[in-house]
């Protein structure tokens, strides 16, 4: 009777280091704290952080689509200027 007593002691003692080990209650298994509590305060980012990422992106953003107008523009001309230069060969060609 005493070596089972012993044994049942021995592997409470072993639970209750497993629930100290991985930080949840002796009782159930489950976490004794709520989620907020175990994340790393470190991990993450700032507030700062976050609206400094998205000034430099943004800024980045407005600078393609200025470029994309530009060569929109230049497309515009180029294709103007090579229809003038067609007209004008097939009308030195026909005098």
């Amino acid at each position: 009777m005493r070596r089972f007593a012993a044994h049942k002691t021995i592997r409470n003692a072993n639970h209750a280091a497993k629930a100290r080990k991985f930080g949840v209650g002796f009782s159930r298994m489950r976490p004794t704290h709520p989620k907020s509590q175990i994340q790393n305060p470190k991990s993450g980012f700032t507030l700062i952080e976050s609206a400094l990422t998205i000034v430099i992106i943004s800024t980045g953003v407005l600078a393609i689509m200025a470029a994309q107008q530009a060569f929109h523009k230049k497309n515009d001309w180029a294709q103007r200027n090579s229809t003038g230069l067609l007209r004008a060969n097939e009308l030195r060609e026909l005098t």
